[in-house]
């Protein structure tokens, strides 16, 4: 019977306590822009809702569709490395790539994207938290100078916050 006391007393407080160790909204805006800032698409995907992340991808295609020449030969040639058509690097052809193509153009073209986002920096202005939902005033600098403010749109699914817009 003690055994089963003690058990059921771990389990209760592991259970109590695993609430406290969950990412609440900050954690989860400030890993976001980390791992801009990192190039970490894996940890970015992380922070989002899975349709915020189809957004955000189908953005990063669309807007790197129409990198220079000189970078598109540079994408080309690393998917010409690894077996994959270049036509997937035009958003026509992503949607309709095989899923491996997709994370390899999703990842080079974040990987680009990111280099150039280097040396940023962010600041949460103000958090507004209800039960499930979450604004996160965030503003963005770039050598003292404010380069923009967002307001990033948070909802918990399953006791896990993720960004739902405002990215």
């Amino acid at each position: 019977m003690r055994k089963i006391g003690k058990i059921l007393l771990a389990s209760s407080l592991a259970f109590t306590l695993s609430g406290y160790f969950n990412d609440g909204p900050d954690d989860v805006v400030k890993k976001y822009y980390d791992s801009i800032q990192s190039g970490e698409i894996n940890e970015l995907s992380e922070t989002m809702s899975i349709d915020a992340y189809e957004k955000f991808s189908n953005g990063i295609v669309g807007i790197c569709s129409f990198a220079s020449k000189k970078d598109q030969k540079i994408f080309f040639q690393k998917a010409k490395d690894k077996g994959i058509e270049a036509k997937y690097f035009y958003f026509l052809n992503y949607k309709n790539a095989p899923k491996e193509a997709q994370d390899f153009v999703l990842k080079t073209y974040y990987e680009y994207i990111s280099k150039q986002d280097k040396g940023f920096e962010y600041k949460i202005l103000n958090s507004e938290v209800s039960e499930k939902s979450a604004k996160i005033k965030v503003e963005l600098s770039k050598d003292g100078k404010i380069i923009n403010r967002q307001i990033m749109n948070l909802k918990k699914f399953n006791d896990e916050w993720k960004i739902i817009s405002g990215f």
